[in-house]
């Protein structure tokens, strides 16, 4: 179990990180952080404010293919769910494009809860 003091240090990460004070720089160091939470944020900051750099889609790619990143936040969700539904929402052609591929690709026995993530993350946004 962590420490009160971590999970301080965790969210003024995560409040850095969401409220655009990180770099893509940043972003890019904070999505291989040790905690999910914060990789997940970086992620999501990441694909909506830096689709066009040539750097955050491979780099997006990558990430969701570690298995570390595959690893439930909350339920069934991962970081990897995430950061394709992030790709998908983004209106950039190359990143929906990715997206698609990494969903073709994902492993058969997690698919059901990546389609009903998907689904769920569409109908409440």
């Amino acid at each position: 179990m962590r420490d009160k003091n971590t999970e301080i240090r965790v969210q003024e990460e995560i409040d850095r990180i969401t409220s655009g004070r990180a770099s893509l720089e940043e972003l890019l160091e904070l999505a291989e952080h040790g905690s999910a939470y914060i990789r997940a944020n970086a992620i999501e900051v990441m694909v909506a404010r830096h689709t066009g750099d040539a750097r955050v889609i491979p780099f997006v790619e990558a990430f969701v293919k570690k298995e570390e990143n595959h690893r439930s936040l909350m339920g069934t969700i991962s970081p990897s769910q995430d950061a394709i539904g992030c790709l998908l929402e983004s209106g950039n052609p190359k990143a929906i494009s990715a997206a698609k591929a990494l969903i073709d690709a994902w492993p058969d026995e997690e698919r059901e809860d990546l389609d009903w993530f998907l689904e769920n993350r569409r109908s409440n946004r």
